[in-house]
């Protein structure tokens, strides 16, 4: 298979995620409320950080691929999190955006550019080194491919754990799914050009959980 991922971890086994250690997506009492953002831009991403940290979101998905490829450095990731404060971040990086025609391992080792810049969640897909209709390999090759990134990302202090969603124009179950068992809410600030139109807006989420 020929990937070292065990490259990215220090001599010492510890993961260099930036700092952000003590943020999770694991073991809270309640499903969080997620802030999705898909732009371009950096400042654009901090732009909505700002107005989601105001609006009381629990954290943040950033969604890589959709950067320009200038931004997509440990230095840049690092100050966006930063922006972020103590919230925890998951992160995304498909094979869309940016990321056109570049081979899952290099997908792979963005993620773990992500994780040393301070990324809590990474978005492992399902059929990452075998792509594969309904995006779950079950190529096993691929699959322990999967496992060595996966322990990797974990000794870099990242999480990965396995997260059930609706997709589709579901927004009734959107909105009431994750007090069925999700654990996160998936909202965005606005919708504009880049945003999943079926993600509902923050505000109306937080809105229904506080008076549920």
């Amino acid at each position: 298979m020929g990937e070292n991922f065990e490259s990215a971890v220090d001599g010492a086994g510890r993961g260099r995620n930036g700092g952000r250690m003590s943020a999770t997506f694991l073991h809270h009492d309640r499903p969080l409320l997620t802030t999705m953002i898909q732009t371009e831009e950096t400042q654009k991403a901090i732009k909505t950080i700002h107005k989601a940290i105001e609006e009381g979101t629990d954290a943040f998905g950033l969604q890589t691929c959709r950067l320009k490829p200038e931004y997509r450095t440990e230095a840049v990731y690092r100050s966006i999190f930063a922006e972020m404060q103590d919230k925890p971040v998951y992160v995304i990086n498909y094979r869309l955006g940016s990321n056109e025609g570049k081979s899952d391992d290099e997908l792979a080792r963005g993620m773990i550019t992500l994780a040393n810049a301070g990324a809590t969640l990474i978005d492992v897909m399902g059929d990452l080194f075998c792509k594969t209709p309904g995006e779950l390999t079950t190529d096993a090759a691929a699959v322990e491919k999967q496992k060595r990134l996966i322990d990797t990302l974990h000794e870099l202090g990242a999480e990965v754990p396995y997260l059930f969603l609706s997709g589709g124009e579901c927004h009734l179950h959107r909105m009431i799914g994750p007090m069925l068992g999700c654990c996160m809410y998936l909202c965005v600030q606005e919708h504009d050009e880049l945003s999943t139109k079926s993600q509902p807006l923050l505000h109306k989420v937080k809105a229904v959980l506080d008076h549920f």
